[in-house]
């Protein structure tokens, strides 16, 4: 009964999605050419956001060996999203721990089903821990154990956990910071009985408690996180990778990952930027605070208002990139979400 239950709600939250399909005018379609996608996004715009994402994962999953979601997050939120994937513990969803609707997990729940673990999509994360997230893991792992032997690290381990249950807020990340820094330091001279204690969870528990990626600032945050990105990319499995990052770490001449990748003798060639562009009013608009539309060429601007709902625009092959427009190869048309 539960089974038939579960299959019936994937059914219907897969169908928020199946109405609407990206679309790529004729003879433009030159995605074959790169590796690695990195979409922008404003992170006022959640829900246009979590659709938009959606429909270019399932596309490139169809058309271009798409195998893994790089979100702006850090390992401990992929561990959460990869746990619900393969567990659909509902506890993960408690108090929207994972930012985007349970249909937008479901949906990818759905995807992956009765298919080989080498062609499911699995969630990647190299931004900065998060307290909400590295308390929700670490009580997730830790459930059902008996506590550590050594009393300084389990109760530097409940101190984490605690944070599970207090939403997130730039204020209080620095106390979270502080007390992941000494709990790193405890576990350094216990390494092999924390490894037998979180059994398969250790590699995922040492990537979170190793993670020196800090909140502040784009760049720092970039350039930090470069090199988890790189260690990923020379081990991971086939597939090809889509990046749903904020849009000033996408540019492709801004400051963050975009520029970082695309500038890696490694990579060149196989970078391909995408800018959103939300047909929006010009009120709903004014209340972006990085909106760069005003980057794009007059001659496209106006013309962006016209295309068809979630339409790929290739700059390149129109002859704007990168002499006019310099920031992606590609604009992501987004319509205003249905409510």
């Amino acid at each position: 009964m539960r089974t038939l239950l579960f299959s019936t709600l994937l059914m219907v939250n897969s169908a928020v999605w199946s109405q609407d399909r990206l679309t790529i005018p004729s003879g433009t379609n030159d995605l074959h050419r790169y590796t690695l996608f990195l979409k922008g996004e404003f992170h006022e715009r959640k829900v246009e956001n979590e659709n938009s994402v959606m429909l270019l994962a399932q596309h490139l999953y169809q058309y271009n060996k798409l195998r893994y979601l790089v979100f702006e997050w850090g390992p401990d939120f992929s561990y959460l999203a990869n746990h619900y994937l393969q567990t659909q513990d509902d506890s993960v969803l408690f108090k929207n721990n994972l930012e985007y609707s349970r249909a937008f997990w479901d949906t990818l729940v759905a995807l992956n089903r009765y298919k080989p673990a080498i062609d499911q999509i699995k969630v990647r994360g190299f931004d900065f821990n998060r307290s909400v997230f590295t308390g929700k893991a670490f009580f997730i792992m830790t459930k059902g154990k008996a506590p550590f032997p050594d009393y300084s690290i389990q109760s530097a381990l409940e101190k984490i956990i605690k944070w599970k249950d207090i939403r997130w807020s730039w204020e209080e990340q620095d106390e979270f910071v502080k007390q992941m820094k000494k709990l790193s330091s405890l576990c350094e001279k216990h390494q092999s009985a924390l490894m037998a204690y979180f059994g398969e969870d250790w590699p995922a528990f040492s990537a979170i408690i190793s993670h020196d990626v800090k909140s502040k600032s784009t760049v720092d945050r970039d350039k930090r996180g470069l090199k988890y990105v790189k260690g990923f990319l020379d081990t991971k499995e086939e597939g090809n990778v889509l990046f749903n990052y904020g849009i000033s770490h996408a540019f492709l001449n801004g400051i963050g990952m975009g520029k970082m990748l695309n500038e890696d003798p490694q990579y060149r060639g196989k970078v391909c930027s995408i800018y959103p562009y939300y047909q929006l009013s010009s009120e709903e608009k004014s209340k972006i605070e990085q909106r760069k539309d005003s980057y794009l060429p007059v001659t496209i601007l106006s013309e962006l208002e016209s295309f068809p709902s979630y339409a790929l625009v290739n700059m390149e092959q129109r002859g704007l990139y990168p002499k006019e427009y310099k920031i992606s190869q590609w604009v992501y048309v987004i319509p205003k979400a249905k409510l």
